[in-house]
C-alpha cells in the first residue's frame, strides 16, 4: 500500500505532532478492515473445528468397517501359516525373544497368536543361550519345554551355546530338557566346554535318536569317553562336526561310516599320522565335503580311527566336492597324504598351515580336476609359489588369502603380502588377457594383508569389474581386510563398479593413539571397547 511516510518507515526518525495525526487518519480503515478479517478468521476456523469432528467421527465408523474388508483377514489360514514359516531366520535357528519370529508374531494380534502357537514348524528350531544366574536358568528351562512342545511331532534343529557370562553357570537342567525331545533331534549343536554340562547326553543310544542327521560339538570337552556319545552310532546320522581345543578320548567306533556326507574334526579329533588321516577318509567313501586337523608327530595322543598302518594305496573319493586341511605342523608331513588322494569330483579346495615354502596341495592341483574355489590360509607364503598354484587353476571361480591363520603367532618380520608380480599377473590387459591367472575369478576375499600399495589393488579392480574382455569374468565381491591403517581411500575410485553391482568391502587396522584427552570417552557394552579391527 502506498504511504506517504515511506521514507521515515523503519527508520529511528521521531514524526511531529502533525504528522502523528496525519498518521492516524491513514491507518483507521486499514485497522478496521484487519478487525474484520480477524473475526472471519475465527468463524473459519470455528467452521473448520466443526467440520473436522464430523470427519473424525465419520472416519471412526467407516475404518473397523473397512478392516472388515481387509485381503489380510480373509487369506486361508494355511496361506498366512506359509507366510509365518517365511519370516523364520533362513540361516539359523529361531531365538526366545519378543522381536523376531516366531514370538513376534504373538504380539500381533489374538487371531495371529492362536495361528501361530497351533502352527508346528514355526517351532521346530530353537537357539538357546546359557543364562548368568539359576533364576534366568529355571526361567529359560521353562521357555524351552514350552517352545518345543508347540512343535508338535516334526522334527527338530536345536543349538545351545554356553556364553561368557555363563562359564561357570550349570547348565545340566537344560540338557536334561532337550534329552527328553531326543526322539525328535535332527539337527543339534552344542557348545559347551565342561563334561558336567553334557552328562545327560550318556542316557542315549542309537536307538534314541533315529532322526539324528547332523550334530555339531564345538568346546569338546576333553575327558569325554564314548558312553556320552553312544547316540552318534544312528544309522541316519549324515553330517558330524568335533571342534575343540584339548584332545579328547572320544571313539569314532562306533559312527556310521558309509552314511557320513560331511565331516569334519578340529584339534579335539585331530589325525597325527598320514595313514590315519587316509584312514578316516576310506572309511567314509560317501562324502561330500570333508575337514581333517593334523598335528603330526604328537606322541601318545588318542587316533580317530584307532591304530592305523602306513598304505601306499591311492584313496579314491569319488564323492568328495570339498576338503579342507588344517595342519598344525611341518607341512611336509602332509606331503604323502595329498599325493595319495585320488578326487575326480573335487571343485573346493582349503589348506591352511603356519608356514610353507612348497605348497602340499599340488598333487591334487596337477590332476585333471575343475576346481573352482580355493582358500589358502599360510604364513609366508611367497609370490612366486602362489602363482604356480594358480597357474594350475584356470577354472577358479573364488579365492580365499588368508596371511596370518593363526594371529597369536603372527610374526611381523615375515608378514605374507603379494607382490607386484602377482597383482600383475592377475590384472589382464589387452596384451595379457590369454595368460592372466584366473580369468574366471568372480570373488576374491584377503585378509590380514600388510603391505602392497592400494594401487596396485586399485588396478586389478578395475581390470576385472570393469572387464570387457570376454574372456575374463567379471569380479562380484571383493572383501579384504588389512593389518595395517589405511594409507589411501580407493573406494571413490571404484564408484562406478560398486553402481554395476560389485560388492566391496576393505577394513583396516586403526592407527595407534598413544594419548589423546578424549581417549577414554568412548562408547562402553559390558566394559569392552567397541572396535572397527575386523
Amino acid at each position: 500500500m502506498d504511504t506517504p511516510f515511506k521514507d521515515i518507515l523503519h527508520t529511528n526518525t521521531a514524526p511531529s505532532d502533525e504528522d502523528c495525526e496525519r498518521i492516524r487518519e491513514l491507518l483507521a480503515g486499514p485497522r478496521k478492515e484487519a478487525a474484520q478479517l480477524t473475526e472471519e478468521i475465527e468463524r473459519l476456523h470455528g467452521l473448520i473445528e466443526e467440520l473436522t469432528e464430523k470427519r473424525d467421527n465419520l472416519n471412526e465408523f467407516i475404518d473397523p468397517h473397512l478392516a472388515l474388508l481387509s485381503p489380510a483377514r480373509r487369506l486361508p489360514h494355511d496361506v498366512v501359516a506359509e507366510i509365518f514359516a517365511a519370516s523364520l531366520p533362513s540361516d539359523r535357528n529361531a531365538v526366545i525373544q519378543g522381536t523376531e519370529s516366531p514370538l513376534l508374531l504373538c504380539h500381533i494380534c489374538q487371531a495371529w497368536r492362536t495361528l501361530a502357537l497351533s502352527t508346528p514348524r514355526l517351532w521346530a528350531s530353537l537357539h538357546i543361550v546359557g543364562p548368568p544366574d539359576a533364576p534366568k536358568l529355571h526361567q529359560i528351562n521353562d521357555a524351552v519345554a514350552w517352545w518345543l512342545d508347540k512343535s508338535g511331532g516334526l522334527p527338530l534343529s536345536i543349538s545351545i551355546v554356553q556364553s561368557s557370562w555363563t562359564r561357570n553357570a550349570d547348565l545340566v537342567i537344560l540338557l536334561q530338557t532337550l534329552v527328553q525331545y531326543a526322539s525328535r533331534w535332527q539337527q543339534i549343536r552344542i557348545c559347551l566346554g565342561s563334561h558336567h554340562f553334557i552328562q545327560p547326553l550318556a542316557v542315549l543310544l542309537p536307538v534314541d535318536v533315529p532322526f539324528l542327521e547332523t550334530v555339531v560339538f564345538e568346546g569338546f570337552p576333553s575327558n569325554v569317553d564314548e558312553t556320552f556319545t553312544a547316540f552318534l552310532g544312528t544309522n541316519s546320522l549324515r553330517a558330524l562336526t568335533l571342534q575343540g581345543e584339548e584332545t579328547s578320548r572320544f571313539s569314532f567306533q562306533t559312527l556310521p561310516w558309509n552314511g557320513l556326507r560331511h565331516l569334519f574334526l578340529g584339534k579335539s579329533a585331530a589325525c597325527h599320522t598320514v595313514a590315519q588321516g587316509l584312514e578316516l577318509l576310506r572309511r567314509c567313501p560317501n562324502l561330500e565335503s570333508c575337514g581333517l586337523t593334523f598335528m603330526i608327530g604328537v606322541q601318545n595322543a588318542p587316533s580317530p580311527v584307532g591304530s592305523a598302518v602306513v598304505s601306499t594305496f591311492t584313496c579314491r573319493m569319488q564323492n568328495l566336492r570339498q576338503l579342507s586341511v588344517l595342519n598344525f605342523n611341518h607341512p611336509d608331513g602332509t606331503v604323502e597324504f595329498f599325493d595319495l588322494l585320488e578326487l575326480p569330483n573335487l571343485r573346493g579346495l582349503e589348506y591352511a598351515t603356519y608356514s610353507v615354502e612348497e605348497l602340499p596341495i599340488f598333487p591334487l592341483l596337477n590332476s585333471p580336476q575343475h576346481i573352482q574355489r580355493l582358500g589358502l590360509k599360510v604364513c609366508k607364503l611367497t609370490s612366486k609359489t602362489l602363482i604356480i598354484c594358480l597357474r594350475l587353476l584356470p577354472a577358479l571361480q573364488e579365492l580365499f588369502l588368508c596371511a596370518d591363520p593363526f594371529s597369536f603367532h603372527r610374526s611381523p618380520n615375515n608378514p605374507f603380502s603379494p607382490d607386484n608380480t602377482f597383482w600383475t599377473a592377475m590384472t589382464p590387459t589387452a596384451n595379457t588377457i590369454h595368460t592372466t591367472l584366473c580369468p574366471q575369478l568372480e570373488v576374491l576375499e584377503f585378509t590380514q594383508f600388510d603391505g602392497f600399495p592400494n594401487q596396485l589393488l586399485l588396478q586389478f579392480i578395475r581390470a576385472r569389474a570393469e572387464s570387457h574382455f570376454p574372456e575374463i569374468a567379471q569380479l562380484s565381491k571383493v572383501h579384504g581386510s588389512f593389518y595395517r591403517p589405511m594409507t589411501e581411500d580407493i573406494v571413490p575410485a571404484l564408484q562406478g563398479a560398486i553402481a554395476d553391482g560389485l560388492d566391496l568391502s576393505l577394513r583396516y587396522r586403526p592407527r595407534e593413539v598413544h594419548y589423546s584427552a578424549s581417549q577414554v570417552n568412548v562408547t562402553h557394552t559390558y566394559g569392552e571397547l567397541l572396535s572397527d579391527e575386523w
